[in-house]
C-alpha cells in the first residue's frame, strides 16, 4: 500500500510567489482593476503635481516677504565699535 503525496507547494507557484506573497496578490488586483488604477495614476500624478506648485509658490511668499521687510523696515546700523580693537604685537 503505497500512497503518493503531493507537496504542499504545487508546481503551479513559482518561487518569486514563494518568497514574496505579496507580489502575487498585486498582480491579481492589476488585472482585475485596470481601469481605477489608470485613474488613481492620473490622480496621483495630479497630487504630487499640485503639491509641488504649493511648495513652489510657498517658498516663493517667504522670499518676497523677506524682501519687502529686507528693503522697507530693516535699519542697518552702521556705527561700528567704538573704540579700535588692539593691535596685535
Amino acid at each position: 500500500m503505497a500512497t503518493s503525496s503531493r507537496s504542499p507547494v504545487g508546481s503551479h507557484v513559482t518561487y518569486s510567489q514563494v518568497d514574496n506573497p505579496s507580489n502575487s496578490m498585486m498582480n491579481e488586483r492589476r488585472n482585475t482593476t485596470s481601469s481605477v488604477t489608470t485613474s488613481s495614476k492620473a490622480n496621483k500624478k495630479w497630487m504630487r503635481l499640485a503639491t509641488v506648485f504649493a511648495y513652489v509658490i510657498s517658498v516663493s511668499l517667504v522670499a518676497v516677504v523677506l524682501a519687502v521687510y529686507y528693503t522697507f523696515f530693516w535699519k542697518y546700523d552702521n556705527t561700528g565699535p567704538t573704540t579700535p580693537p588692539p593691535r596685535c604685537p
